[in-house]
């Protein structure tokens, strides 16, 4: 079976929430290609999903010592730091992969939740409004800045309703 293959079918067994298969698979993959960096990022997508912060933190710096400008490995980061509420490590790293890459939906979105959690409401929404800018239909994105909206003063009807043209 090729690199590719094991990597596909890693990703079957991880959207079936089968993270151990799917980091075998993964692993099937690398063996194949050690330098495959959409397989080394997936490992570490494994790690964090499966909330092994710290391991995937270590991988996806592993990634940044070969490939200095990922923003995947970056948001990566990020969203580990996040997880483990470290949210001003998170938005640093979350910055630079925006800056890396600024259509990257996910970055926005996890950028926007270490916002949040620093009291930074009115930025947080901004970065919200970005990630939906870029995949209106991500109900992750779209639930969370759905629920802050409740909360932010900014956001009358008027402002929700053009949201909704857009």
């Amino acid at each position: 079976m090729s690199a590719a293959e094991h990597l596909e079918q890693a990703r079957t067994h991880f959207s079936a929430g089968r993270f151990a298969a799917a980091m075998d698979s993964a692993r099937l993959a690398l063996a194949e290609e050690p330098e495959n960096l959409e397989a080394m990022l997936f490992c570490g997508r494994i790690l964090r999903r499966s909330g092994n912060h710290e391991p995937a933190v270590k991988l996806y710096e592993a990634i940044l010592d070969h490939q200095p400008a990922s923003a995947e490995a970056r948001a990566g980061i990020g969203a580990c730091h996040g997880a483990l509420g470290r949210s001003s490590a998170a938005e640093t790293e979350l910055r630079q992969a925006v800056e890396l890459k600024p259509d990257y939906f996910e970055a926005w979105s996890f950028l926007a939740e270490a916002l949040i959690e620093q009291g930074k409401t009115l930025e947080a929404m901004d970065c919200f409004e970005r990630s939906l800018a870029i995949r209106p239909y991500n109900p992750v994105a779209l639930s969370k800045f759905l629920f802050h909206t409740v909360f932010d003063p900014r956001y009358d009807a008027e402002r929700i309703s053009a949201l909704n043209r857009d």
